[in-house]
């Protein structure tokens, strides 16, 4: 990857590069292969920002944070304004095709691909809930998950990702989906059920947005759901 990069740049001066890698070995590459040419490095990043400290800070002259939480936080940790949140670039990242929904809300789980048995505890425990409210819940799989992990449930599966992201009643575990549905016009919140949930949904100075619901256990999810779907 050094030797293409390091071609293609041999063909320009004085360039700008943009880069959606953020803190992996390509975004090392071409942050050492950019100095060498004179290029001005700019991350748009992919996923979300690790909110403690490492030995090398994120790749870019300038880099795109997600939320302005995300901004002020890496600013101070990292001793730099490198850091900048930009609602324009952030819409343009965030929001999906439009706001024209007709249907109703529906209530959509946003899975994670590791730990599934966390996944269907959830669904276990929530099931029940909204069976005797008469609502049914909706999963978006994550990409690397499998409907066969849920078979034995009485659920819907949501395709699209503009369906599930707009004006609906989401939630997931921690994950940059939760950004997106605030930015798409839907009720976010993050479930955490175990400390290593807890713990990690913490390293994410961006999903410390206080558009996002954070509650524990099931119960206290349902009674918010409930809540959000009452005001429609």
């Amino acid at each position: 990857y050094e030797k293409i990069i390091n071609s293609y740049f041999n063909q320009y001066n004085n360039q700008t590069f943009y880069t959606g890698n953020n803190l992996d070995r390509f975004s090392i590459v071409e942050e050492k292969i950019a100095k060498k040419h004179n290029f001005r490095l700019i991350c748009i990043p992919h996923g979300l920002e690790y909110g403690f400290k490492f030995p090398k800070v994120f790749s870019g002259d300038i880099f795109f944070s997600t939320t302005k939480n995300a901004e002020t936080y890496l600013n101070q940790i990292y001793s730099t304004e490198k850091f900048i949140f930009n609602r324009v670039i952030a819409e343009k990242m965030f929001i999906v095709k439009s706001f024209n929904k007709i249907s109703d809300r529906k209530i959509i789980f946003f899975t994670e691909s590791r730990e599934i048995n966390v996944n269907v505890n959830i669904i276990k425990e929530l099931i029940p809930l909204l069976d005797k409210g008469g609502l049914r819940l909706c999963l978006k799989l994550h990409p690397k998950d499998n409907l066969k992990n849920y078979s034995s449930f009485d659920v819907d599966l949501i395709d699209s990702i503009e369906e599930a992201l707009i004006n609906n009643i989401c939630f997931a575990r921690k994950s940059t989906t939760l950004i997106e549905c605030i930015y798409n016009n839907s009720k976010a919140a993050a479930i955490l059920t175990n400390s290593k949930d807890i713990c990690l949904f913490h390293t994410f100075p961006s999903l410390q947005n206080k558009e996002i619901h954070v509650t524990t256990n099931v119960n206290e999810l349902f009674k918010w759901i409930k809540i959000n779907i009452d005001r429609i």
